[in-house]
């Protein structure tokens, strides 16, 4: 991600980009990347859950920014396993920390919160319906 060229693509777009606007120094193209993960990721998986689980309100928001957590988590550990396996340069180059050594817990916050806006985008996350806690749906004929 630390050498995608969105810098390129915005001054073709607006012709300037967001060093020239706000000194940015780093690619923050990785940034919103992890951002958009859970902030996009979070209604398809809610919806999954739903079809598959009858949960408390409380629950069908928690339970899906809590597994978009737990996987965002996961990506930065496989990650660091693949540049621990790769070494040196190439392995730095993976990570693509940019000098940045608070890299992962800066990636894996932006994940998380994405996915806490998210329901706030979604009117239907926000629907308040009793059901009971974490019982199998019947599947839906036809």
């Amino acid at each position: 991600y630390a050498e995608v060229p969105y810098e390129d693509w915005l001054r073709a777009l607006t012709g300037t980009t967001l060093r020239e606007q706000f000194g940015i120094e780093r690619n923050h193209f990785d940034r919103l990347v992890h951002f958009l993960f859970g902030l996009l990721f979070f209604r398809p998986l809610r919806e999954l859950l739903d079809d598959r689980l009858t949960l408390p309100p409380a629950w069908r928001i928690a339970l899906p920014v809590l597994i978009l957590a737990f996987i965002s988590m996961l990506y930065e550990f496989v990650e660091w396993a693949a540049a621990e396996y790769f070494g040196g340069g190439l392995g730095m180059a993976y990570l693509g920390t940019q000098g940045d050594v608070w890299d992962a817990h800066k990636d894996m916050a932006l994940a998380l919160l994405g996915s806490l806006l998210a329901p706030f985008m979604d009117r239907r996350a926000l629907r308040l319906s009793p059901t009971s806690p974490l019982t199998p749906r019947t599947s839906h004929a036809g």
